[in-house]
């Protein structure tokens, strides 16, 4: 890897320059070190992306719910005010038929049935 390569060409030259501290040694160094730090950070990232993707199935499931509960909610308040509209401007009506088919049938029942009409 080019992080071991960097590792030999400054041995080698730490043995030429008989432990002599050379620009290049300094810069090579220092590049090193950023490669190792690149290297940690991007594993600690790994272990976070882990980690969240370990309950990532519990946390879809719990939205999944809360969708389908506000959709439920949302159906629920729609029916609710397309009732109390139709009964804004059918209601006096469908009192009135709901009445009569109350009394006719009711009095179909009892002579068929027994039932007694009140």
């Amino acid at each position: 890897t080019e992080t071991q390569a960097l590792n030999d060409e400054w041995r080698n030259l730490f043995r030429e320059n008989q432990g002599n501290m050379t620009p290049r040694m300094k810069k090579l160094r220092a590049e090193i070190a950023l490669g190792r730090e690149t290297l940690d950070e991007f594993e600690d990232l790994l272990e976070a992306h882990a980690a969240e993707k370990e309950f990532l199935p519990w946390k879809t499931a719990d939205a999944a719910n809360r969708y389908i509960s506000e959709h439920n909610r949302l159906i629920e308040t729609h029916a609710e005010w397309l009732w109390n509209e139709f009964m804004k401007e059918h209601g006096q009506k469908l009192i009135q038929i709901l009445g009569l088919l109350k009394m006719t049938l009711g009095r179909s029942a009892s002579s068929v049935i027994g039932v007694v009409h009140t």
